[in-house]
């Protein structure tokens, strides 16, 4: 693996493509003639096979194609071109479907950033285009708010009614204004992967996975619920056979095998993805930087049996991070030490299982019980068990930590951890670029092959006492 390629299990001859892309301006650097114009294409990202196609939920083509031609009109004035720009608005909601069907219910709600629209759909007679697709979708009761923008808080957040999350759908471009955005659009996306380290580098990995069939996977998942084994969330894995979901009592409370297939062959399927992979896409300031990709949304049970170099996969993870974070980010040195989930079980007297799921979201939530929206509410800090170990053991770092939160907000430190963490990963990554070591990346854990195991668990180690984080790779 090098710099100057990029690689993905499809298309291999494309690794000349890194150099051009990273000199393509706006999109522009090649011309194809098309119906007396002429019109870039050249530097659409060869990542995907076809670059004129958007994923969108399945349930929602009838829908659309029954809107009538005078509110199509409304967004422009060429039909055809309003339908492609319904459907280039609605591709952002394809995540919704992946995490829907694995019974991931908030994971249905898409905050769109009305800069990034604007820049997106640009404007007709000062008009934004992107305000007249909302309000048609917002009429077919296709698109829902769900919270409106608030300043320094969220951006405007929408929804897809959990009947249209069923699948998706792959639409063709049609209109050369269609094409044209789309082209801008994955154009800027390329380039926003390949400067990122650990997208570039996951690029360059993909070429050696190999995927597990649905077969195996059948007979793995089929165990998995006969042995009445549970997601990491608590969850129990359930095999529906020829029921429906709704056969059982909870079925939020259950993970379901078929389901959780249905999703990884959505993100790996060539008929779903084209390339194969989903494109490995940084999150913005608020996600920390992490990336996503289509193994960190893959369900973990799936993603254990995906191989390396035709090699089994070992996950390598650091021990309690998030803590160890806070730590290094907020405490004085006085109160710099090593936090686990055991030590704090064992000073708490509570169970470890308890601790390490309190852990989970204890940074995440303001100091005291929060009131929002209508009856929801989020609890506080000092609403969790884990809220006297720290008063107790650190309490500057929590004085900085309330602080922070109240000057800021209090996502501000969930924020701040996801950046360390990023900082981290990125720094690791760097090295097994550099030692040509493929992996798959699950934001603060790395998957490879058994073999090189040992090797990566040094580097991280060594990534983590360089930056002094106090802790270590787990012990297989």
């Amino acid at each position: 693996m090098t710099d100057n390629k990029i690689i993905h299990k499809d298309n291999p001859d494309s690794l000349h493509y890194l150099g051009r892309i990273k000199k393509a301006k706006k999109g522009i650097s090649s011309l194809t003639y098309e119906n007396n114009q002429f019109i870039n294409f050249g530097s659409i990202p060869l990542f995907y096979n076809d670059s004129h196609i958007v994923e969108v939920p399945q349930a929602l083509r009838q829908i659309i194609h029954r809107i009538h031609l005078t509110e199509l009109r409304i967004i422009n004035q060429a039909p055809a071109v309003a339908i492609d720009q319904i459907y280039l608005l609605l591709s952002m909601f394809s995540g919704s479907c992946i995490r829907s069907i694995k019974g991931e219910g908030k994971g249905k709600y898409v905050s769109l950033s009305t800069k990034y629209l604007q820049t997106l759909f640009g404007k007709i007679k000062n008009k934004n285009v992107y305000l007249k697709i909302l309000e048609v979708l917002q009429h077919h009761k296709i698109l829902f708010l769900h919270k409106k923008y608030s300043v320094g808080r969220f951006n405007n957040v929408y929804y897809l009614h959990d009947r249209h999350l069923c699948g998706t759908y792959i639409h063709k471009m049609k209109s050369i204004i269609g094409k044209t955005l789309l082209s801008n659009l994955y154009t800027k996306k390329y380039e926003e992967a390949i400067e990122n380290p650990i997208s570039s580098h996951l690029m360059q990995s993909y070429q050696y996975i190999t995927l597990p069939d649905k077969s195996t996977l059948e007979g793995i998942g089929k165990q998995l619920a006969k042995d009445k084994e549970t997601t990491n969330k608590g969850k129990l894995y359930t095999w529906k056979g020829n029921k429906t979901r709704d056969h059982w009592k909870e079925p939020k409370r259950r993970a379901f095998i078929e389901d959780h297939i249905k999703a990884f062959e959505l993100l790996t399927s060539k008929e779903h993805t084209q390339s194969g992979f989903m494109l490995p896409m940084p999150s913005g300031i608020r996600g920390g930087g992490r990336v996503v990709d289509s193994f960190t949304l893959c369900p973990s049970w799936i993603r254990k049996e995906i191989k390396i170099k035709k090699g089994k996969i070992t996950e390598l993870d650091f021990k309690c991070l998030h803590p160890n974070l806070a730590v290094n980010i907020y405490a004085p040195e006085k109160e710099k030490k090593n936090i686990t989930h055991d030590i704090a079980a064992k000073y708490l007297e509570i169970d470890r299982g308890a601790a390490k799921n309190e852990h989970l979201s204890f940074f995440n939530k303001p100091v005291t019980f929060l009131k929002l929206y209508g009856q929801d509410y989020i609890p506080g800090m000092n609403n969790s068990p884990l809220w006297k170990y720290y008063q107790d053991n650190y309490p500057e770092m929590m004085k900085a930590i309330s602080k922070d939160k109240k000057l800021y907000g209090y996502r501000i430190t969930s924020q701040r951890l996801l950046q360390a963490e990023t900082k981290i990963m990125t720094s690791i990554i760097k090295e097994l670029n550099i030692l040509s070591v493929p992996c798959i990346y699950v934001y603060d854990a790395l998957y490879v092959q058994e073999s090189k195991a040992d090797q990566v668990r040094k580097i991280m180690n060594n990534t983590s006492r360089d930056m002094g984080i106090l802790t270590t790779v787990k012990q297989p």
